[in-house]
């Protein structure tokens, strides 16, 4: 009878740690959250990052030739574009400058335009907004 005590004990006491072990892979998973920049230089330096990032990798031309072809009747992104832009919030673009292109028109609208819909992977303080010039070499 102590024996079967001990084996109920025993039993309790594993689960109980999985669910410990459970809980805290849970928790680990979840808290992995966007990071928060609070500084301009902060803010800044992860949108370039993440910017030169998208760009190495392709995934950012990529991703904007998908509709080209259709809303300007290009097929291949080409060009240099400079451009101001506007970040806030929770990484979302607030708003785009055409500084400088050497690409017609239209594919200069469609890539301003997309890039209004880019959303970065981090968040800033809400009351604050920061200007920085990325110049995208596709």
């Amino acid at each position: 009878m102590a024996n079967s005590k001990i084996e109920i004990m025993k039993k309790t006491i594993q689960f109980m740690l999985m669910l410990f072990l459970t809980i805290g892979t849970y928790c680990s998973t979840w808290a992995q959250k966007k990071p928060f920049y609070n500084t301009q230089e902060e803010v800044i330096e992860a949108a370039y990052l993440t910017l030169d990032d998208w760009m190495s990798s392709g995934a950012l031309k990529e991703s904007i030739e998908k509709g080209l072809e259709k809303a300007t009747g290009y097929t291949t992104l080409e060009g240099n574009y400079v451009f101001d832009l506007t970040i806030r919030h929770k990484g979302e673009v607030a708003s785009v400058f055409k500084v400088e292109s050497d690409a017609p028109v239209k594919m200069q609208n469609y890539v301003k335009n997309y890039m209004k819909e880019l959303q970065f992977p981090f968040k800033m303080p809400k009351d604050k907004s920061y200007k920085f010039r990325y110049e995208f070499k596709f």
